[in-house]
C-alpha cells in the first residue's frame, strides 16, 4: 500500500512538473512573440523616421540652394549699384 502511494505521488509530481514546464514554455513563447512585435514596431518607427529625415534634409538643401542663389544675385546687384555710384561720383567730380 505504501509503495502504491509513493508511486502515485511520484506520478503526480511528474505530471505536475510536466504541466508546469509546458505552461512555462507557452509563456516564454508568448513573451518572445510580444518582443518580436515590439521590435517590428520599433523598426517601422525607425524606418519612418529615416524617410522623414531624408525628406526634411532634401527640402532644406533645396531651400539652401535657393538662398545661395538669392545671395549671389543680391551681391551682384549691390556690386553693380556700388560701381554705378562710383561712376556717378567720378563724373560729378570731373564735371565740377
Amino acid at each position: 500500500m505504501l509503495k502504491k502511494k509513493n508511486y502515485a505521488l511520484l506520478g503526480l509530481g511528474i505530471l505536475l512538473g510536466g504541466t508546469y514546464e509546458i505552461l512555462k514554455e507557452k509563456k516564454r513563447n508568448e513573451e518572445i512573440r510580444n518582443l518580436k512585435r515590439r521590435i517590428n514596431r520599433l523598426g517601422r518607427c525607425h524606418n519612418e523616421f529615416v524617410i522623414y529625415q531624408g525628406e526634411y534634409n532634401d527640402r532644406n538643401e533645396e531651400k539652401q540652394e535657393e538662398l545661395e542663389e538669392r545671395i549671389s544675385y543680391l551681391e551682384e546687384e549691390t556690386t553693380s549699384n556700388y560701381d554705378h555710384i562710383l561712376e556717378l561720383s567720378k563724373e560729378e567730380v570731373e564735371g565740377d
